[in-house]
């Protein structure tokens, strides 16, 4: 279980996140939502412990974050970061490799890279130089990296932490990335908590969605209690309609259109008449 107690971050003068408490249970895909610069990732680090908030606990399994040894914490959680800095010429099973650096003894080194570059289809441009891919093949082979990093022989009840995992991928691999995400919280009892702009994709995979504001925790529920008119209109100032899938009955947001703001073939036709 990741738990989050009154979490206040504060640079300077400046209050990031401010008394957000929030929980991921095991097998729960909770995500974090809301607009530019309401504290998503700033809360993401706190929960990974990478940073230190200026006040309120983490814990991760009901320890607190601090009282964990750094290299057996690497092994219960792992962070997916919105961008890589990586510049060095490594392979792609390279840089998934460096997930396996917590494990002292690793007889299962190869077997489990390979598996966790199968997951997420980049198994094919294993031995291509990592600098060589694209922003989305990049994303894709990071995802193995913190997915190796958690795989071991008590696999269970760890924790994953996603920035914007989808930010760079293509429509296909945004909807594989979430379900591999969602596959791990079920089969594995994982509690994951995943940073998304897309209201559609988390509403889609996300068992509750949490929307913050100004720092500040706006809602919380299940997708069917958040995805309304009035709590987007609220966060986002946005005017929408909500429907639901044909398949799943998830709710999808629809942003409502002005008048003016025609069809294409309306605009084409128009400028066919002033000709």
């Amino acid at each position: 279980m990741l738990e989050a107690q009154n979490i206040t971050v504060k640079i300077g003068a400046k209050l990031i996140v401010d008394d957000v408490s929030m929980m991921a249970s095991p097998g729960e895909v909770v995500a974090i939502c809301g607009p530019n610069g309401a504290g998503k990732s700033t809360l993401l680090r706190v929960l990974s412990g990478e940073l230190k908030p200026t006040s309120g606990q983490v814990k991760i399994q009901g320890k607190p974050l601090e009282e964990w040894n750094s290299k057996t914490l690497a092994t219960q959680r792992a962070l997916l970061h919105q961008n890589s800095l990586l510049s060095f010429p490594f392979s792609v099973r390279e840089v998934v490799a460096l997930g396996r650096f917590p494990y002292d003894e690793d007889r299962d080194h190869d077997e489990v890279v390979q598996s966790c570059l199968e997951r997420v289809d980049m198994m094919t441009m294993a031995d291509r130089v990592y600098t060589t891919l694209s922003g989305g093949e990049k994303q894709r082979v990071q995802l193995a990296r913190v997915l190796a990093q958690l795989m071991s022989q008590d696999s269970d009840h760890k924790v994953l932490l996603l920035d914007e995992p989808t930010s760079a991928l293509d429509l296909p691999h945004q909807d594989a990335t979430l379900a591999i995400a969602a596959d791990f919280a079920r089969t594995h009892r994982y509690a994951v908590a995943v940073v998304l702009h897309d209201l559609n994709l988390a509403s889609s995979w996300a068992d509750r969605i949490l929307f913050l504001s100004e720092g500040r925790l706006s809602a919380s529920g299940s997708p069917h209690q958040v995805m309304t008119p009035e709590i987007i209109q609220a966060i986002y100032g946005l005017d929408t309609h909500i429907i639901h899938h044909p398949d799943s009955g998830r709710p999808l947001v629809l942003v409502r259109r002005s008048d003016f703001n025609r069809q294409p073939d309306e605009h084409h036709q128009q400028a066919e008449q002033t000709d």
